[in-house]
């Protein structure tokens, strides 16, 4: 995944967008913040960078620069923005040591949530923040132990894939039940972690190899999501969230609306690619897994909300009746927007499910009545 000529850090922000989006917590704000030249920059030892890159030309690019404070939460706000460029071992790196430079100052920085969760998977055992782009490591799961046995077809890997000059590669092998099944709990844990293109891929293979092994499948939600060949039946209402989040964008949001024209025509797996390429052109991606789902998942699917449904909001039970009196209160739209609210009375568990707990948590004490 290259990453020069992207806009990744501040750095690379020429036109500010990133910086306007957002606002520094009191104790960065009150710190003197000089924009460093490339002179500066390029003075600087990797160590002071949160993410140093050697390209497969032997190019050396480094990101989010963390001499002070200022630059510490820029470069925590940055990543979370533009995280999704990134291949995610590079996502893991940067996260790792923005986090150790915000923690070890005499008054450490506030990052943003998922950063701090990304920087919990750096891996035991590896060190620094060198990553060289043509031997980016892999981590976190049994699945990327890699079988020796040239005898293993294709169905006993995850992912295959051939690159543009016709080699043919072959990851995350599963050779056995154990293996298989450290694969599927995988994928139901870090599914986020993958481009979101590969996961239907890879939760087909992984379902069908845990079929030929004769392996239980129960409670896997996320690799029969990725993996089913219909539409999710909440679609439309996943387009109506992405509109909700571009109120003054009319091209986008006709884009949209062309592509919910399309719903229960065009074959879902294309459906899927062109809203994620739609996702990736309007900058909503970066919402992924914090207000809306993936173009993949809010695309594909084929059961229907199970009946019973309920889930746990601090500490109290949350019922589907509990969503649909939520959704029918006018607090909602005082919360959400009107497009919001219409779209959530369709499909409620579908949609809270998609919501960051903050959300969650209003749409319950909406539900009770407490706002």
């Amino acid at each position: 995944m290259p990453i020069a000529g992207e806009i990744i850090d501040f750095y690379d922000d020429a036109n500010r967008e990133g910086l306007r989006k957002t606002a520094a917590p009191q104790g960065v704000a009150n710190e003197a913040f000089e924009v460093l030249s490339p002179e500066e920059r390029d003075s600087l030892p990797d160590d002071m960078f949160g993410l140093v890159v050697i390209t497969k030309t032997a190019e050396v690019i480094r990101k989010f620069p963390l001499v002070d404070g200022p630059h510490i939460w820029l470069a925590g706000q940055y990543l979370s923005m533009n995280g999704e460029k990134l291949a995610t071992p590079m996502r893991v790196v940067a996260a790792r040591h923005i986090k150790l430079a915000a923690t070890g100052r005499p008054e450490p920085v506030s990052l943003p949530a998922d950063i701090s969760d990304l920087a919990d998977q750096y891996p035991p055992g590896f060190e620094g923040n060198v990553i060289v782009e043509d031997k980016v490591p892999s981590w976190n799961i049994a699945m990327t132990k890699t079988a020796s046995a040239p005898q293993m077809s294709d169905a006993a890997y995850a992912l295959v894939y051939q690159t543009g000059d016709g080699e043919t590669i072959r990851k995350y092998a599963m050779p056995d039940v154990a293996t298989t099944e450290e694969a599927m709990g995988w994928f139901e844990k870090y599914a986020t972690q993958i481009d979101p293109e590969l996961r239907p891929r890879m939760a087909k293979s992984i379902l069908k190899r845990a079929m030929a092994l004769g392996i239980e499948l129960e409670g896997l939600p996320t690799l029969y999501k990725y993996a089913a060949g219909g539409w999710n039946p909440s679609v439309e209402a996943h387009i109506e969230q992405r509109r909700s989040l571009l109120p003054h964008d009319e091209q986008s949001r006709a884009t949209l609306q062309k592509l919910a024209s399309a719903i229960g025509e065009a074959n879902p797996h294309e459906f899927a690619r062109a809203l994620d390429a739609f996702d990736t052109k309007s900058g909503l991606r970066r919402y992924y897994g914090r207000g809306i789902e993936d173009a993949y998942s809010s695309s594909l699917g084929e059961t229907k909300t199970a009946s019973g449904w309920s889930d746990e909001i601090d500490g109290e039970t949350v019922t589907e009746q509990d969503l649909k009196k939520a959704a029918a209160s006018p607090s909602f739209a005082k919360f959400f927007g009107q497009g919001v609210k219409e779209a959530f009375a369709k499909d409620p568990v579908a949609i809270f499910e998609s919501l960051p707990s903050p959300n969650k948590a209003i749409i319950a004490q909406i539900a009770r009545g407490e706002v």
